[in-house]
């Protein structure tokens, strides 16, 4: 019910109004005065943080950062890197989306993508021996093994009984053929956690090094048991098989790679030496184009294709693909001195001298290149 004031008060009204509204204004402007109940065209406007931190933003990446891991449970590699990826499109510094995005760039084969990404991530997250687990992994197989022990080192830091740092040092070491430490971290992994699918399959790995494929096999059997839906242990196996003699069990073995994750390009890349060091040069070229179309990115397949075109005698088309190799990061003698003979046996001595004086730079005892050198009157 609406009470009209009384007559001998009406003129303080507008002195009291006024006061009202300045005093509204002061709280206003100054944030003492609490907005959050006033109508929203005249709630205070706040600054609003990033979409990566409000709270659906946060829960969003977090249901990517579940999907990506359930994805590579199953074996989806593709569908795994595409919600990392999402969590970084929402939060481009979210350390465990770096991190794991780096591991799936490593099994593809994008060295420096993958590490790159492992040292953002340990970058923001310095202490956490995951994420320098997974710059160990990406540094050896990009080649460097020295800077991966130090990862690795660095994870056993912060936790000494870090299993899969264990395991990835171990690689690390039979990558510079120190075995005896290989075996010591990769048996040390095994016994902290035998039912850890890195543990395995670097056990595999050391006992390769050392000669005992039969052995490697083993681990590395092991370790599919562990984790069946992924490729890359079965191209461990593969590539063990064809050291002992056992070509078909070989090619079975990279066809099942190949089935589980069609867009791995080493599993292409594999089956296509194995028609290669059959003079299968056809077969062998079209699954190293296939390589290729999955990573454009991934060195080997080039050189490896440069391979067949120069065993078939197209020496132009040998020298683009060794020199994409190149491009790509391989570090080969091989392709420099095949550049070089290419050229010199079309006739192109003074372009064939200099890949050829390079190749000579890194192995003063190359005999292919010595032979190009003599080619070309040198």
């Amino acid at each position: 019910m609406y009470l009209q004031p009384r007559r001998r008060r009406r003129r303080r009204w507008p002195w009291v109004l006024l006061i009202a509204i300045v005093g509204l204004a002061a709280g206003y402007y100054t944030n003492v005065l609490p907005t959050d109940r006033l109508p929203a065209p005249l709630r205070r406007t706040t600054p609003q943080p990033e979409a990566a931190s409000s709270p659906s933003a946060v829960e969003t990446a977090a249901q990517h950062l579940i999907a990506a891991r359930q994805a590579f449970e199953k074996g989806d590699i593709d569908a795994a890197i595409a919600a990392y990826r999402q969590v970084l499109d929402l939060n481009p510094e979210n350390a465990a989306a770096l991190s794991g995005l780096a591991y799936l760039l490593t099994l593809r084969r994008s060295y420096d993508k993958a590490v790159r990404l492992a040292r953002r991530a340990t970058e923001l997250a310095p202490d956490n021996p995951d994420y320098l687990a997974t710059l160990a992994v990406a540094l050896d197989w990009a080649g460097q093994p020295d800077a991966a022990i130090q990862a690795a080192l660095k994870a056993l830091d912060l936790d000494e009984n870090h299993v899969e740092a264990l395991a990835y040092l171990a690689e690390a070491y039979a990558d510079k053929g120190r075995w005896k430490l290989a075996m010591q971290n990769a048996k040390r992994a095994v016994a902290l956690d035998p039912e850890n699918f890195v543990a395995q399959r670097n056990l595999g790995y050391a006992r390769e090094a050392q000669g005992d494929y039969q052995g490697a096999i083993e681990a590395y059997r092991r370790a599919i048991e562990l984790r069946p839906t992924l490729s890359f242990p079965h191209l461990d196996v593969a590539r063990n098989l064809r050291i002992l003699g056992d070509e078909k069990g070989a090619i079975a073995e990279v066809q099942k790679a190949i089935e589980l994750d069609p867009g791995d390009p080493a599993a292409h890349d594999q089956l296509g030496l194995i028609y290669f060091t059959n003079q299968e040069y056809e077969r062998a070229a079209a699954a190293f184009e296939k390589a290729i179309k999955a990573n454009p990115d991934y060195a080997l397949p080039y050189g490896h294709l440069g391979w067949v075109l120069y065993a078939q005698r197209q020496y132009e088309e040998a020298i683009q693909r060794f020199k994409q190799a190149l491009e790509r990061g391989a570090d080969s003698v091989e392709y420099y001195y095949e550049i070089g003979l290419s050229y010199a046996l079309i006739g192109q001595c003074e372009e064939a001298v200099p890949w050829l004086q390079k190749a000579l730079q890194i192995d003063p005892n190359s005999k292919p290149a010595q032979e190009g050198m003599k080619l070309c009157g040198q």
